[in-house]
């Protein structure tokens, strides 16, 4: 499994070994992200691709995923997740699977997380993601479940996959760039709106994004009324307060 090497009559852990001894997974998630990272390969592999083998992992599969589990509607769902992510991926999600609805669940929540970062509206997303109002409901909750456990075990996936490839895999920056995401849901262009001193939800940067603000210097040039429309009077009169010059600095 290459996690121990001995020289002479010294064995010791590979580097490959303690960073699977030393994550958070488990040592058959490991063992099991190994092998699909494996048969994806790491060239060219981008930090959503990883995203989306973690769904793979027991870890993931022990997290309850809502599902419709009669007639077809749910085997739509590699088909979604082949679009956003490529189909080697989708296939690696196949392997060790307990039955199709349990492929079909690691799909599902990877296209979840897909969406939940790339600025697609919950409403939305309940929509495309319940397949029955009353079997297999996503909501809110769920998508923050998925996105949370993901955030977890990301950084020890990011780990090993970079001992196991020297080049080629997701960037240190690109790591860090989607678990700050995934706590958000923004896409990457909208990691700037963070730096606004005042307590926003995601549908109020969604909201920003959408008047084409993007960066906190492109906030500051809407007036006050200009953010009252787009915020709601509310949260665009706490914004205002806190612009540069105002009286209450």
């Amino acid at each position: 499994l290459q996690l121990v090497e001995q020289e002479l009559d010294n064995v010791q852990l590979t580097l490959l070994g303690r960073a699977c001894g030393e994550s958070s997974l488990s040592f058959r998630s490991a063992m099991r992200l190994v092998e699909l990272v494996r048969g994806v390969g790491a060239q060219g592999i981008t930090a959503e691709q990883l995203m989306a083998l973690v769904q793979a992992l027991p870890e993931s599969d022990n997290n309850y995923t809502p599902m419709f589990k009669k007639g077809t509607k749910e085997s739509v769902r590699p088909s979604e997740a082949s679009r956003r992510f490529g189909a080697s991926v989708v296939s690696a999600l196949q392997r060790y699977a307990d039955d199709q609805f349990a492929y079909y669940a690691r799909c599902k929540r990877a296209s979840i997380l897909w969406d939940w970062i790339n600025a697609v509206p919950v409403e939305q997303m309940e929509g495309t993601y319940t397949a029955n109002p009353y079997q297999g409901k996503i909501g809110y909750g769920d998508i923050r479940k998925f996105a949370d456990l993901t955030r977890f075990h990301l950084g020890a996936a990011h780990r090993i996959t970079n001992i196991l490839f020297v080049a080629g895999g997701p960037t240190e920056e690109s790591i860090d760039q989607l678990l700050r995401r995934l706590e958000l849901g923004l896409p990457v262009h909208a990691l700037g709106l963070v730096d606004i001193p005042a307590d926003l939800t995601r549908g109020d940067y969604l909201a920003l994004l959408g008047a084409g603000i993007q960066t906190v210097d492109q906030l500051w040039r809407h007036s006050n009324e200009q953010l009252a429309q787009i915020l709601g009077p509310l949260v665009g009169r706490l914004v205002s307060s806190k612009r540069p010059g105002s009286q209450s600095q």
